[in-house]
């Protein structure tokens, strides 16, 4: 199993994505225009949650027998228990984090975690030979990984720091829902080349729009992601105003995300001229909608008349990463190939 994110391609098709969130786009706006209003009813929420309720149920019955959360060395231990000892059964893990093995890579030794001693905590499958009792972060995680590399049970990123796939899916349903397919248009992405950033150059990729980049100086997007990227599908500005030109949406996210807080005062001095303001979403289409996946720090990296703007829709994208998680759930769940 490689031990690295899973792209938007490798867990879903092109062609199923465009397909759920076309069909989805279609149901959440009839239920809007029966609503009446921006958002759903309590009514409405509470049809989403009995239809979805439904179709777990059909996919615990059909599909998945057993969802084994987290990828540390208890979940590990156990799918690998599941292989073995129910092979007939169909089963996944999921991970939140980037990488295997729980929250090991926090840990340094010498520390006070006392389930450190993996003569007592590793596997019977396959025993601890180490001279370290207590053994350090890097080495426990190196023990997953090998066990997890003999093993064939798929790991799912659901967020990052080098990817966000879940938060991308839900901005491409609000697009579509909005303005239909996404195929041949322009996104403009305006400020940290962060894990939103990178998600929508490999979604560009997969489903065949483009975008335009630009960053402050020290910034820029990862030289080695650029190198994954077809180079015909996404252009990198200097000039934020550049990039926005003729974009069908822009976006953008804070500009110093978790884990950077140290850096927020020279942050806030390199990222000022990447705020969206009306003068950007004006040189884009005059239909363009603007979006953030939230928290937003009006005033930073968006300007207060863009956000709350006619076209910002900031809260339709919130609300929709319920509607596009749980459709995202369930066809993992149902195991369902285009």
């Amino acid at each position: 199993m490689p031990d690295r994110p899973y792209a938007i391609d490798q867990m879903i098709s092109a062609k199923a994505i465009a397909a759920r969130l076309e069909a989805l786009a279609r149901e959440i706006q009839a239920a809007r225009a029966i609503a009446g209003g921006r958002g759903l009813l309590a009514v409405n929420v509470m049809r989403a949650v009995s239809d979805y309720a439904a179709s777990v149920r059909t996919a615990l019955a059909e599909g998945i027998d057993a969802l084994v959360v987290g990828a540390g060395l208890s979940g590990i231990g156990a799918a690998v228990h599941l292989q073995k000892h129910c092979p007939e059964r169909n089963f996944a893990i999921l991970e939140g984090r980037d990488r295997l093995g729980g929250t090991w890579d926090l840990f340094r030794y010498p520390g006070i975690r006392s389930d450190s001693d993996m003569f007592s905590f590793g596997y019977q499958f396959r025993p601890w030979h180490e001279l370290k009792i207590l053994a350090d972060g890097p080495s426990i995680r190196q023990y997953i990984r090998d066990v997890a590399a003999a093993s064939r049970v798929p790991v799912l990123n659901m967020q990052c720091d080098v990817y966000h796939p879940c938060q991308i899916l839900a901005d491409i349903f609000t697009f579509i829902e909005h303005r239909g397919c996404i195929q041949d248009k322009t996104v403009a992405w305006v400020g940290d080349a962060n894990n939103m950033c990178n998600t929508w150059l490999q979604a560009a990729e997969v489903l065949g729009f483009n975008v335009h980049v630009s960053t402050p100086p020290g910034y820029e997007i990862n030289a080695d992601l650029v190198g994954k990227i077809d180079p015909a599908r996404f252009k990198v500005f200097s000039d934020p105003m550049d990039a926005c030109r003729g974009a069908d949406l822009v976006t953008t996210d804070v500009w110093t995300s978790m884990g950077y807080e140290a850096e927020n005062e020279v942050r806030r001095a390199a990222f000022a001229d990447w705020c969206v303001n009306a003068g950007m979403m004006a040189v884009a289409k005059p239909d363009a909608l603007f979006m953030h996946c939230l928290p937003a720090h009006r005033g930073e990296e968006v300007a207060t008349d863009v956000i709350d703007g006619p076209q910002s829709v900031v809260w339709d994208e919130a609300e929709n990463r319920m509607h596009v998680q749980k459709a995202l759930m369930e066809y993992l769940l149902l195991g369902q190939r285009a």
